[in-house]
């Protein structure tokens, strides 16, 4: 049995291959950096939350729960809408781009 040789100029020549290789590597770039920098936004958001709890709890601030509710469900369905662009764009630019995706988290 004689060993396959892949020559990778004549495979990135392709145009599945490279829309699949641009959005892995996007991918991984934009989970790796989720990753890293999530930590420290969930921790400052999660921060700021108590603070305003305690703040309204002293009676300093009011909430406007169903104000906050609209804005967040609004803010929600704008990152789905811009999922749906990111993954929509081509096929294999998405499914490129969600294993590039999983494996930056998985990494970082």
């Amino acid at each position: 049995m004689e060993a396959m040789i892949i020559d990778l100029p004549t495979l990135l020549s392709n145009p599945a291959v490279k829309s699949t290789a641009i959005g892995g590597v996007i991918g991984y770039a934009s989970g790796y950096a989720l990753k890293k920098v999530g930590r420290i936004i969930l921790l400052s958001l999660g921060s700021l939350l108590m603070i305003l709890q305690y703040l309204q709890w002293e009676g300093v601030i009011t909430i406007n729960y169903r104000a906050l509710e609209s804005f967040l469900s609004s803010l929600l369905s704008r990152a789905a809408e811009l999922q749906d662009v990111i993954l929509g764009a081509s096929n294999l630019l998405g499914f490129g781009f969600a294993s590039g995706f999983a494996l930056g988290l998985y990494k970082g």
